[in-house]
């Protein structure tokens, strides 16, 4: 099941940047009625889908070179 999941991560990251691009308009959503405790926290989720995602690019930029070898 895991190798399930990530299959799909890595044949569609866009759909892994499209939930940190959500992500970031949720801090903006609990920032409009000063709510600093929640976008503090969607702050730090964003932080993490941001380098999880330059993780999950760099690595895809390095399979599809030819001269990286496995």
């Amino acid at each position: 099941m895991e190798q399930q999941r990530c299959g799909l991560v890595m044949r569609d990251p866009g759909a892994y940047a499209s939930l940190a691009g959500t992500t970031r308009e949720a801090i903006e959503m609990a920032e409009r009625p000063g709510d600093a405790d929640t976008a503090d926290l969607f702050t730090e989720i964003s932080r993490g889908l941001d380098k999880s995602l330059w993780f999950l690019e760099a690595h895809l930029q390095s399979s599809d070179d030819p001269s990286v070898k496995e």
